[in-house]
């Protein structure tokens, strides 16, 4: 390229020299007027011009559209070739498409990264040395509640609220050491994460990678887990303690006294059968909890079921001063499930409501509704504080411990009740007034519900 603009540099002084010596000519030989000679040079010397800058600018014009076309990344033509330009449009020409390649790689590998990141349930900031944030990914959006777009540029405490959260940032920075905590969230709702930190390079400098793993229903499973095995300590050593006591009182000489004999042995039985009961209700709860374990089902008649049910309790109801009334209505559509569970879903809340009314009434109703079947327990006991409502189907909760465990309450009745209705596709709920009574509730769906689907 050098040596074709200085061939036309050339060129363009030989049309001046030509124009300059014609010009000397005409006027040594006296043939011309000054400005007749004057006038023909100058054209001379603008055609010559003129041909020599077309010459030139009309491949550097091209040339300029090519480079302008490869900076917005936009496809390009082969320029054609020129003796003069032959060079550098070669080299254009097999520039362009490496460039193109060079470009789609890296748009490709940009919409991967795009990708994975988009499909992490962790909730990921890239930060820069002062803090601010490069990049996110759409699980701090649901997260949070922020936008990928919104949060670039700010500070991290503009887009996660966590002053602790920072300082391990600063942290990480002046150390270059990663960092693994867990940490509590109270915005936008109460949740616990996971924070991993980790130190990385950047163009601009050090950064930090932070990710965010939500661990909130983790913990509160292993809280569950160990109130479970802490509540079935107690549970079991609750009774064996006073069947011990009792076999020590008996060895020690009270098995001479028939009178205190018969009532130790009859304690110690009641403890036994406590401990049975315990077990049981365990057990049934794990294989209610297992999804591997099938339900046997059948059509189910709710009168039938509870017609065996209610006898059960009669004599109790009576003793305690309790009016059990049952107000079923006739042609009530069936149920599929199984009679067994449904049967100690009706023994269970009955139960319940027995124990929590030492006087007034338990009432059974059922009503239809498009594709269920509603069932009520009510009574007009003592009944649950507010506070107490969303804990009451969970496993050994009990509202009022001392007086639940005198009654033989173990805090598994309602959460057997809740397992075994979901696992009939229904749903349980529960209303009540501390002083005016309860009202469990549970809903089913009728067969014919089920088999339209």
């Amino acid at each position: 390229m050098e040596k074709t603009i200085r061939r036309r540099i050339y060129a363009a002084f030989f049309f001046v020299f030509i124009a300059c010596s014609g010009l000397g000519l005409l006027i040594l030989s006296g043939n011309a007027g000054f400005w007749t000679v004057l006038t023909g040079c100058a054209l001379v010397a603008v055609v010559g011009g003129r041909i020599v800058s077309r010459s030139v600018a009309e491949p550097l014009k091209a040339l300029i559209v090519v480079a302008r076309d490869l900076t917005q990344f936009e496809e390009t033509k082969d320029l054609a070739r020129t003796d003069d330009f032959g060079g550098l449009t070669l080299s254009v020409n097999l520039l362009a498409p490496r460039l193109k390649q060079t470009f789609d790689a890296l748009r490709t590998e940009k919409a991967r990264m795009e990708t994975i990141l988009a499909s992490l349930n962790e909730a990921v900031m890239a930060l820069d040395s002062s803090c601010k944030v490069l990049l996110t990914n759409a699980a701090l959006e649901r997260l949070f509640g922020i936008r990928p777009e919104d949060a670039c540029g700010k500070n991290i405490l503009e887009v996660v609220r966590h002053h602790e959260l920072e300082q391990l940032v600063c942290r990480v920075l002046n150390t270059g050491v990663p960092v693994r905590q867990e940490l509590k969230f109270l915005i936008p709702q109460p949740r616990t994460f996971t924070a991993r930190l980790t130190p990385i390079q950047t163009p601009e400098g050090a950064g930090v990678v932070v990710v965010l793993r939500d661990v909130t229903e983790q913990r509160r499973l292993e809280q569950l887990r160990s109130e479970f095995v802490a509540n079935v300590s107690h549970e079991l050593r609750t009774p064996l303690t006073a069947i011990r006591g009792f076999v020590e009182t008996l060895r020690n000489g009270a098995v001479k006294d028939p009178a205190t004999a018969a009532e130790f042995l009859g304690i110690i039985e009641s403890e036994t059968k406590r401990l049975e009961r315990l077990v049981e209700d365990i057990l049934n709860l794990s294989r209610l909890e297992d999804r591997r374990t099938a339900i046997t089902r059948r059509d189910v008649n709710i009168a039938e079921v509870v017609a065996r049910v209610i006898p059960v309790f009669e004599t109790r109801a009576r003793e305690q001063g309790v009016a059990l009334s049952v107000d079923l209505p006739t042609g009530l559509p069936p149920v599929h499930g199984d009679p067994e569970l449904i049967s100690q879903v009706f023994t269970n809340l009955i139960d319940n409501a027995l124990k929590f009314t030492p006087q007034g009434e338990v009432c059974i109703r059922a009503v239809t509704s498009p594709g269920w079947l509603k069932v009520d327990v009510e009574d007009t006991g003592t009944g649950i504080p507010a506070d107490s409502l969303p804990r009451i189907f969970e496993r050994f909760y009990r509202v009022e411990k001392a007086r639940s465990r005198l009654s033989g309450g173990m805090g598994l009745g309602l959460a057997i009740v809740k397992h075994i209705v979901e696992a009939h596709g229904g749903k349980v709920d529960v209303e009540s007034e501390l002083g005016r009574g309860s009202c469990f509730s549970f809903y089913l769906p009728v067969l014919k519900s089920l088999t339209s689907a």
